[in-house]
């Protein structure tokens, strides 16, 4: 019985997808039909149908959504509505990196994705240091994103990742709490990015005040064993 509710289940769940992508691909036709391609309606509805595609990881298809409303939104608002810029930056950059890098076979076609990615993500992170309404989540996560990609670069740029790495802790410090996964994850990575520079004294610092904060249950215990074995590495130097 089990197995036959959940086959109806994802049949109902399949026609429901189905039907909901037609009537995205019906909206976009009728707006084109009117003549009016460049219209901002038009370009909301585009961004609205990568965001439904991107659930159905289809990024490449999600990718060309994106881009062409991205188009449509540099024409027409021309810098205005940043938080509808960054986000979308930031969504075309994951499609790319989930889509077309995925797929690439050569290291020159992924050393040339790669750079896209970079130049998406980098724009999302400017254009949303000037977007109060842009949600601190997303800028957040902006952030991230943009950090861990400097960090992958042949040799990681170190000194741009450091400033994005705080900001973001410093967010989801607001938003969550020290001990939290989200917080810990930031500061994982700034650990990284400290020694990478040879900041020895700021990361062994900041190490104490990790240490210092109650080490309960919500502590990821595989980074918080990384945080440990880097205060013994410092410890073994002194």
């Amino acid at each position: 019985v089990g197995k036959t509710i959940a086959q109806v289940s994802s049949s109902m769940a399949m026609r429901n997808v189905e039907q909901a992508e037609n009537k995205y691909r019906q909206a976009l036709a009728l707006g084109e039909k009117t003549g009016r391609r460049d219209h901002y309606m038009l370009a909301w509805m585009r961004r609205e149908y990568g965001f439904f595609l991107v659930e159905q990881k289809r990024f490449q298809d999600a990718e060309s959504e994106f881009v062409e409303a991205l188009r449509v939104y540099r024409k027409q608002f021309r810098g205005r509505n940043a938080p509808h810029f960054s986000h979308m930056m930031y969504q075309t950059a994951q499609c790319i990196l989930r889509g077309r890098y995925q797929q690439a076979t050569t290291r020159e076609a992924k050393r040339e994705i790669w750079a896209e990615i970079d130049r998406y993500q980098a724009e999302a992170v400017k254009l949303g240091a000037d977007a109060p309404h842009l949600t601190r989540r997303q800028r957040a996560i902006h952030l991230l994103a943009y950090a861990q990609n400097l960090l992958r670069a042949t040799p990681p740029r170190f000194a741009e990742a450091e400033p994005c790495l705080r900001e973001a802790m410093t967010i989801r410090r607001e938003l969550f709490t020290e001990q939290s996964d989200q917080y810990l994850h930031c500061a994982v990575l700034l650990l990284h990015v400290l020694t990478g520079q040879e900041k020895l004294d700021e990361a062994e610092q900041f190490i104490d005040e990790l240490l210092a904060n109650p080490q309960d249950w919500r502590w990821q215990s595989k980074e918080l064993a990384i945080l440990v074995t880097v205060a013994e590495t410092f410890c073994d130097h002194d």
